[in-house]
């Protein structure tokens, strides 16, 4: 069985709550995790006074920030912005100190010298790991051109984000995950894609991902191999998707951790239309 499964990301709550309504609202439903982009964070943090204050109420409820969002300036900024990004992350980890900081490429190609900035970041970030994303838009497009990259940048904190509905997009990509040793594996975020693709993925990505099991990802399959390399890394919900955000906030949540231990008791459950 995969442990450590009780994460939320917490950008795909629903909007317009007080931020202790949501960390109460996200425990009673049984999260223990939070992947927390800057953003979330910062909004925490002007409504609550600082960032202390928004640790002090995660703490208050038994919650914790274990994947800080994003690093993604090194895939195509400029030198200076690269730097200004790395000092912020830099002052969010030690206020949350997480175990991982995601980085992902948000360009559709990499700029010459993004290789040497990702490396300079894992150098910083140590002993932190740092977690490479790969999205089907963009320059790192898939798990295969991930790992190249992860060879290529040659740190050993430098490992890998498995997103569900990414996979799908970049073509199911069973064979090589099965290849790719567990401790490379660094978060694990699960939700489902359409059989059919929206014609925009940035909106469907934002906004129209699926329940795991109503979708094209092989559950059976996928979590198999996952288990098979017995992973201790968080792994939880990113279910990204207009539906949910209309939820109630405590319905939301309640949905959200629900949906992951469901497919994770069972991988073959089927709720809507999975092949």
């Amino acid at each position: 069985m995969l442990e450590r499964t009780h994460l939320a990301c917490l950008a795909t709550l629903p909007d317009g709550y007080p931020f202790a309504d949501v960390m109460a609202a996200a425990a009673a439903a049984g999260f223990e995790e939070f992947a927390a982009w800057l953003l979330s964070l910062d909004r925490g943090r002007e409504e609550l006074g600082s960032l202390d204050a928004v640790k002090a109420t995660m703490d208050q409820h038994g919650l914790r920030v274990s994947v800080l969002e994003l690093l993604h300036a090194w895939a195509g900024g400029e030198p200076a912005a690269v730097a200004d990004e790395l000092a912020v992350v830099q002052h969010f980890a030690a206020v949350f100190d997480p175990e991982v900081v995601l980085a992902a490429a948000l360009v559709p190609a990499l700029q010459a010298d993004a290789v040497s900035a990702l490396r300079t970041h894992c150098q910083a970030l140590a002993p932190r790991r740092v977690a490479l994303e790969f999205l089907p838009f963009t320059g790192v497009p898939n798990l295969a051109a991930a790992l190249a990259l992860r060879d290529a940048v040659d740190q050993p904190n430098l490992g890998l984000v498995i997103d569900s509905w990414h996979f799908a997009r970049a073509g199911f990509e069973y064979e090589l995950l099965e290849q790719v040793p567990g401790e490379w594996i660094y978060f694990v975020q699960l939700n489902d894609a359409a059989l059919e693709p929206w014609t925009d993925p940035i909106a469907e990505t934002m906004g129209g991902r699926l329940r795991p099991g109503e979708g094209a990802v092989d559950w059976p399959r996928f979590i198999g191999i996952l288990e098979a390399k017995q992973l201790s890394c968080p792994i939880g919900s990113e279910q990204y998707s207009n539906a949910v955000k209309a939820m109630p906030l405590v319905a939301a949540c309640r949905y959200l951790h629900d949906s992951v231990q469901a497919i994770i008791t069972d991988p073959a459950t089927r709720p809507g239309q999975n092949r």
